[in-house]
């Protein structure tokens, strides 16, 4: 991705930030995070949810001018249609990266639907056609590739620190490097004094608390408390640590690049 202006902390707490119907499709609404100023336009996250039934015939046959798109079911489920793949259900804590240009046609889904959105840059273009026909508008090319991961075959496994356990949804092999994502749950009880303080070498960090809570001592923020459905934005560099964190705690982390190193240090300061 290319160099970005300094990003800035930024907090969306679930309790505070309403869902508006400023998007793209009338019968779902949308709850921003905040992501798109704290990243200067390079990067949106959002909540959507659906409002009505899902249409007939679906939002029909068309693909999207950007660079990154991940898709993470919160609950409910959706049916797509996806070019070279053929049609896909995903349910509440499956997951899907669908590369830039991918025709794809999204023909039902449940009025619980709730999914988590990133994409880059925050600002895209939906082109609009059918994938079959002799003039249909010709998709960028990209070299990532289709992928998806699915809650009850998706093993968790052991990580960067031991009381975590990660599950990887696949986005490193699919973003060809661009991105890392993963469900990251408490495996035992948060160590005495917390992570440690430690920054992470990254362009972007994004963090999305799927249940539990969480409390993290950030550099120039203070000790914060987050809960099921909050999320933050980390900006490269920043040293934090981990104080506490509930049994129950799940979350989404979203980073890239893919590839970074973890640098612990003595303090905050």
């Amino acid at each position: 991705m290319q160099a970005h202006p300094l990003q800035h902390f930024a907090a969306s707490y679930a309790k505070d930030s309403p869902f508006t119907t400023k998007g793209l499709r009338t019968f779902w609404e949308y709850r921003d995070l905040g992501v798109a100023a704290a990243t200067h336009g390079r990067f949106r996250a959002q909540v959507l949810r659906a409002t009505r039934p899902s249409p007939p015939g679906g939002t029909g046959w068309h693909f999207h001018a950007l660079e990154f798109q991940l898709y993470y079911v919160l609950r409910g489920f959706l049916r797509t249609q996806v070019e070279g793949q053929g049609e896909l259900t995903f349910r509440a804590g499956d997951a899907f990266l669908q590369p830039p240009g991918t025709w794809h046609n999204v023909v039902s889904f449940c009025e619980e639907l709730e999914m988590l959105e990133l994409v880059s840059p925050a600002d895209i273009g939906t082109v609009a056609g059918d994938p079959g026909a002799a003039d249909a508008p010709l998709p960028p090319a990209s070299a990532q590739r289709f992928t998806a991961s699915y809650a009850e075959r998706s093993p968790f496994e052991r990580g960067l620190r031991a009381y975590f356990e990660y599950r990887d949804l696949g986005t490193r092999q699919g973003s060809r490097g661009l991105v890392q994502a993963h469900v990251l749950r408490a495996a035992n009880p948060c160590p005495p004094g917390g992570t440690g303080w430690h920054y992470h070498e990254v362009d972007f960090q994004l963090v999305y608390v799927l249940q539990g809570s969480i409390t993290s001592h950030l550099e120039g923020q203070g000790e914060l408390t987050f809960g099921a459905g909050d999320c933050w934005l980390q900006p490269p560099g920043i040293r934090h640590c981990v104080k506490a964190y509930s049994d129950d705690l799940a979350q989404i982390e979203i980073v890239s690049p893919a590839d970074f190193a973890t640098v612990d240090v003595a303090n905050g300061g």
